[in-house]
């Protein structure tokens, strides 16, 4: 309802005619966040589209012609830069939620082309959501070897260290899991226990944690969650 009331508001608003609607924006970031985090462990299955209800999937379908009408506004070539950054990527995560190879392809590729279109543009606060995105993405369509690749550019941008500890961890797994997927060495195993450990040093990362115990359930990962959370209790 609180959102809902939200969206009220700034529809009203006719300041908002002339100019980039803030509010819009945030609003379009808060559902791409809350529907990321309900799904997009789940986008690599072959049932995914029985697993998300019609509801979500109508509303992933509007904020995708959402995002084309806002980019479609004259407003870019002076001003939000890093707006349309942002707006960029939100689009691409988008057309991955919507699941079906040729969509995470799509928007694989809107992705990809805003990172080299605007790689002298300093999107810092974002950098980490691109590459979590398409970590999801390339895992999703079973190109693993994408993932490496992904992983490793991140690593030598972030130079180690990360903007947001949560995303952080969300990358880490799936380049774990894609690796332990491709190899089957149990040196992933660890380093995904490892990886758990670190989603228990706070409730706010209860989101990439749930992302790991769902992996292991459904890959049938040795983890041992059970024993990892006994010790973090004692």
């Amino acid at each position: 309802k609180d959102f809902e009331d939200f969206v009220d508001h700034y529809t009203t608003v006719k300041f908002w005619n002339n100019y980039l609607n803030i509010p819009e924006m945030l609003a379009i970031t808060i559902k791409v966040s809350y529907y990321l985090s309900a799904h997009h462990y789940n986008i690599h299955r072959s049932d995914y589209q029985h697993l998300v209800n019609e509801k979500d999937k109508e509303d992933i379908s509007n904020l995708i012609k959402q995002c084309e009408k806002i980019q479609a506004q004259d407003i870019w070539s002076k001003h939000y830069k890093n707006d349309y950054i942002n707006l960029k990527l939100l689009y691409g995560a988008l057309h991955i939620l919507s699941g079906g190879e040729a969509n995470i392809k799509k928007g694989l590729a809107e992705l990809e082309a805003t990172l080299v279109t605007f790689q002298q543009v300093n999107f810092t606060g974002s950098i980490d959501s691109a590459f979590l995105f398409l970590m999801i993405g390339y895992f999703s369509i079973k190109q693993y070897s994408r993932c490496s690749d992904t992983f490793k550019r991140y690593i030598k941008i972030t130079k180690g260290n990360p903007i947001f500890e949560d995303n952080d961890i969300g990358i880490h797994t799936y380049y774990y899991l894609a690796n332990w997927l491709v190899s089957g060495r149990k040196q992933y195993v660890a380093k995904l226990n490892a990886n758990y450990e670190r989603s228990l040093k706070s409730e706010t990362y209860i989101e990439p944690r749930k992302t790991i115990e769902e992996f292991a359930r459904y890959f049938a990962i040795p983890l041992d969650i059970k024993t990892t959370i006994a010790a973090q209790k004692h």
